[in-house]
């Protein structure tokens, strides 16, 4: 398989549990990679190799790989069709220098199928609305603070299609607007609480 671009490798879990694995899913049949941590799962295309068989590849793989700086006529591979996991840089097929070899993770993956099954169907039609990842992290970051568990939780309020989406975490205060030229959403404002008037007396 061929380095996917898209760390998925960001949603593994820390700790297994029934609902998740601390690996990413490789199904070269479905030309996919699939990860949770239990809360969060993404599925994403991938170029299978030949020979390639499915199992779990460990994050640590991912972090191996990606450490990896091939010149531009060259891949990074995670090549799965042995009995280790091999990771290393390829020409064409064959591997060139040092490679890393990694044991692939034994347990049964949670099941994505019944999830995937569910609400794929949705890909198919319109979206409710599409946003810059990147940017709404910045407004997350600019209005909650983490909490014990390192998290930020922002809570999204629609205001109707075509109309900006309001955010709040109990306390701060946000809004995406749509950009007027693209399909897509851009931060707007980003408030504290607001002011209360005192009372006259």
């Amino acid at each position: 398989m061929k380095l996917p671009a898209t760390k998925i490798e960001a949603v593994v879990a820390k700790v297994a549990s029934r609902f998740s694995m601390e690996g990413v899913l490789y199904q070269p049949e479905r030309k996919r990679l699939c990860a949770t941590d239990g809360c969060a799962l993404a599925i994403i295309p991938v170029e299978p190799e030949e020979g390639d068989k499915a199992c779990i590849i460990p994050a640590e793989a991912f972090k191996a790989a990606r450490r990896l700086k091939p010149p531009v006529v060259y891949h990074v591979s995670i090549d799965t069709s042995g009995d280790d996991i091999v990771v290393g840089i390829k020409v064409g097929d064959e591997f060139v220098g040092p490679k890393s070899l990694f044991a692939p993770l034994e347990g049964q993956f949670p099941d994505v199928e019944h999830m995937y099954d569910n609400y794929v169907p949705v890909l198919g039609t319109e979206p409710i609305f599409s946003l810059d990842i990147t940017l709404l992290t910045k407004l997350a970051e600019a209005m909650s603070d983490k909490d014990y568990q390192g998290q930020r939780t922002i809570s999204f309020y629609m205001l109707g299609r075509d109309k900006p989406i309001a955010l709040s975490d109990g306390d701060s205060f946000g809004l995406i607007v749509p950009h007027r030229h693209e399909n897509s959403f851009a931060i707007h404002a980003v408030m504290q609480p607001p002011l209360v008037a005192e009372e006259v007396a």
